[in-house]
């Protein structure tokens, strides 16, 4: 409808209903436009003044009260010119209020962020520790603890792969995780990585979900599935420092962990 396409140009519904109709008309009283166009007759009167203080219509002179519009052409270059108005003002307001966040608001891009990502949804995440994984050259660390991401019943490729390459892997797991009842599967799972060569330490709790290659990168996930109903947002940070950080941290938990290997009864790959 032609009315619909005139809201577009910042009209209301019956503003566009009430323009069509004058247009179709050319001079019309309230009554009529209200027949015409399927508004009220009451709500046409202050659906007029508005046309008319926007320049869309305009009242004739004389005992009854008519209305006229300047014509289809018109009323388009002026809606047009509205708009061309409203913009000019918009660029003013935003010029404004750019001054006046320099003041409160950093930068939102700083330098110093350059080498942090926001990781967000399972599959996301997947892929990103897949790159850790395919990259790590000597010693990758991990937190492993909820949430998980996409669920595997196979010993993944990736890690056979960086098993293969000599990479010195280490994994601490929560006790909660691998001695709950029905976690067969995660124990099977879990003893297939320590045969591999996988080292395995057990705590009670870990603070954060986190995998750390070469201590120059770390995925880390802060929050549980819990707080943000779904997989949560995790950094990807590419930074020594930060890695150089988060591997203190897991060398903390390392020291009092106890063994997987001997919880399972499994016989550590080398021996």
């Amino acid at each position: 409808m032609v009315a619909a396409d005139l809201e577009a140009f910042g009209l209301s519904g019956y503003e566009a209903r009430v323009l069509v109709a004058l247009l179709k008309l050319g001079t019309a009283s309230a009554s009529q436009l209200g027949r015409e166009s399927g508004v009220h007759r009451t709500s046409t009167y202050p659906v007029l003044d508005a046309l008319c203080v926007k320049g869309l219509a305009e009242p004739l002179p004389g005992k009854l009260a008519l209305w006229v519009s300047a014509g289809r052409d018109a009323v388009l270059n002026r809606l047009y010119s509205l708009q061309e108005d409203r913009l000019r003002g918009l660029q003013t307001r935003l010029e404004q209020t750019r001054r006046l966040m320099a003041d409160l608001v950093p930068e939102s891009t700083p330098a110093t962020l350059a080498h942090l990502q926001l990781v967000r949804g399972a599959q996301a995440i997947e892929k990103a520790y897949e790159r850790m994984l395919a990259s790590v050259q000597r010693e990758l660390i991990v937190f492993n603890r909820p949430p998980y991401g996409l669920e595997s019943t196979t010993i993944s490729q990736r890690v056979l792969e960086t098993l293969a390459r000599g990479v010195d892997t280490r994994v601490l797991y929560r006790a909660v995780e691998l001695e709950a009842p029905g976690a067969d599967g995660f124990r099977q799972e879990t003893a297939a990585y320590i045969r591999l060569g996988v080292s395995a330490g057990l705590v009670d709790d870990l603070p954060l979900k986190l995998a750390v290659a070469d201590r120059r990168v770390a995925l880390v996930t802060l929050v549980s599935v819990e707080d943000e109903g779904g997989f949560p947002t995790s950094l990807l940070v590419e930074n020594p420092g930060f890695a150089e950080a988060m591997a203190a941290a897991f060398e903390h938990y390392w020291t009092t962990a106890r063994s997987v290997a001997g919880l399972l009864g499994v016989k550590p790959a080398g021996t």
